[in-house]
């Protein structure tokens, strides 16, 4: 089941330690990250109307980091960071009609290439992201509407 995804961080995680990012000093930093890639699975039997599946979804993202200018009060991307994602998953899916499915899934997301590192106005090299932030295990519950191929002489 060959797909093209994409997803985006809903909230805005804060970022605390900007007090020393360029000049003059940044305050309430927050770091959004999108990406696009796409996803191959399989699902067993997926005629029956709860099911189980595995898939994997890898593209490319960016980490962005937006922070307000103290002296103008203006939010702006004030650095961002190329990476690549890695989400395997196991899922379950529950066939409610012929057109409508919900699904439940569970995955651990990877990160590759989180290199971003800033000096500071000590001349200190800090990394801006941390990997580790970002590498870790997703739940994620869909709602999917369409027609399901197989599913649809099944269920009528």
């Amino acid at each position: 089941m060959p797909a093209f995804i994409g997803q985006k961080l809903v909230n805005t995680p804060p970022r605390k330690d900007l007090t020393t990012i360029g000049y003059p000093t940044y305050t309430n930093g927050e770091i959004d990250m999108i990406h696009a890639g796409g996803v191959l699975g399989y699902m067993h039997k997926p005629g029956n109307v709860v099911h189980w599946g595995i898939s994997s979804s890898a593209g490319v993202g960016v980490l962005n980091l937006y922070a307000k200018d103290p002296v103008t009060l203006i939010r702006g991307k004030i650095y961002n960071d190329r990476v690549y994602i890695v989400i395997p998953r196991i899922f379950t899916e529950l066939n409610l009609t012929k057109w409508f499915k919900v699904n439940a899934s569970e995955g651990y997301r990877f990160l590759g290439k989180v290199n971003g590192i800033y000096v500071n106005q000590d001349q200190e090299e800090t990394p801006t992201f941390n990997k580790s932030e970002y590498t870790q295990p997703e739940f994620s519950v869909a709602q999917i509407f369409g027609a399901f191929g197989i599913c649809n002489g099944i269920l009528d």
